[in-house]
């Protein structure tokens, strides 16, 4: 049975055909309403006091955003903890760990020397944290208050990173990050169930800062990254007066995801590292038969990544975000590839670490791996934008804050 054909597969598909109509959609609007005023006074009742909130012992960075689906927080995460930890310093990565396994109240993914559990355990995306920073410590857990507590406690941690924590405001943050795709209209974006808002659009004035990602560019043959074209611009400018507009305080940032290379495994114990016999340059992929399949919240830009490699796509499975594969579907995985008479099987990083395939397949499996590339408003790349340098003021003023308790107690 195919992910489409399964019973989850079938209620995805039509809940996505009833918000494209435009009479249940209509009818939706109610609980959309009722959906918005409960958000607004649970956040209002943090901000008058009326809830307690709680300030960890480090600072704290959150990296959320005000939709559901997928807007690019992983590799955001995973760019600015491995910049904290480049400086000598201990980052901490907290998230819910949604999708995994475990049934425990907290989970340490990574101690900072890599992961230290088992995918199931973590969920997908602090597994492929822990890997890719493996000097963060890396914990996952529904409270974050006293996850926070246990990093910098038992862990050391210089800078606390929240993973999708903008509506977790139980946690004091020192800088609200919030990521907004470009590729969606504020003009048109309508609150949960009706659409795909979690909070209204006017709750983008609790961000310090804003970022604008998954912007098209190009890539030339010297790596210079520019614009797609002049369309491109004209939308991003618009869109950056509207998200100010809603924001006049936030600070813009803007960021592209690109594909870098493709990554192998290979499974030892609990982790997967690889060699340089794991790695494919992109060009390798031109020409190329691929079966490609995917579990994201919006698969299609993968799919067109692929395409722009000049691959050739001769079958492609879509599964819903964060789907554990069966039985079932590693055997269906491994009909179609067989079928299709593929070359390699590509599928995102935060997928292969859920594949269990078989060591035929496993061989011919790689992660189509995607770096993010910061711009500046007229979509030039910035090795070294704004948000890296607030992130710096606040690790300097908890130093100052640490010299001076520190000299009290003397």
């Amino acid at each position: 049975m195919s992910p489409l054909e399964s019973p989850t597969g079938r209620i995805i598909g039509r809940l996505e055909a009833l918000a494209k109509n435009r009479t249940v959609n209509k009818l939706l609007a109610p609980a959309a309403f009722v959906y918005g005023a409960g958000s607004y006074l649970r956040i209002l009742s943090f901000s008058m006091g009326l809830s307690p909130r709680t300030k960890a012992a480090a600072p704290v960075v959150s990296v959320g955003n005000i939709t559901v689906g997928g807007t690019g927080k992983t590799p955001i995460v995973i760019d600015l903890a491995d910049r904290i930890a480049a400086k000598g310093l201990k980052p901490a990565i907290l998230s819910r760990g949604y999708g995994r396994k475990s049934q425990a109240k907290t989970v340490l993914v990574s101690d900072g020397a890599g992961p230290v559990v088992s995918v199931e355990e973590s969920g997908d995306e602090p597994y492929v944290m822990a890997r890719s920073v493996p000097a963060a410590t890396v914990m996952v857990g529904a409270k974050r208050i006293e996850s926070a507590r246990l990093v910098t406690k038992n862990h050391g941690a210089d800078l606390i990173v929240l993973d999708d924590g903008f509506q977790h405001v139980q946690l004091r943050r020192d800088l609200d990050i919030v990521l907004y795709d470009y590729n969606d209209d504020p003009d048109t974006m309508t609150l949960l169930p009706q659409g795909r808002l979690r909070e209204p659009m006017a709750a983008l004035s609790r961000a310090h800062v804003i970022v604008i990602t998954k912007i098209p560019v190009l890539i030339s043959s010297l790596n210079k990254i520019s614009l797609l074209d002049d369309a491109v611009a004209t939308k991003l400018q618009s869109l950056s007066a509207k998200l100010s507009a809603l924001a006049p305080q936030a600070v813009l940032q803007y960021a592209a995801f690109c594909p870098s290379y493709l990554l192998g495994q290979r499974k030892t114990g609990l982790s997967i590292t690889s060699s340089p016999g794991d790695v494919l340059a992109l060009g390798q992929m031109a020409g190329k038969k691929i079966f490609a399949l995917c579990g994201l919240a919006r698969p299609e830009g993968f799919f067109q990544s692929l395409s722009l490699l000049g691959a050739d796509i001769v079958d492609k499975i879509a599964y819903p975000d964060h789907h554990w594969f069966s039985v079932e579907d590693q055997m269906e995985i491994q009909r179609r590839f067989q079928a299709c008479a593929a070359e390699y099987l590509i599928t995102s990083e935060k997928d292969m670490v859920r594949l269990r395939l078989s060591s035929e397949l496993d061989c011919r499996t790689y992660a189509l791996m995607q770096t993010p590339f910061w711009l500046n408003a007229q979509g030039v790349e910035e090795d070294n934008p704004l948000i890296f340098n607030l992130i710096d003021d606040l690790l300097a003023a908890a130093r100052v804050k640490d010299g001076a308790a520190q000299g009290a107690h003397r």
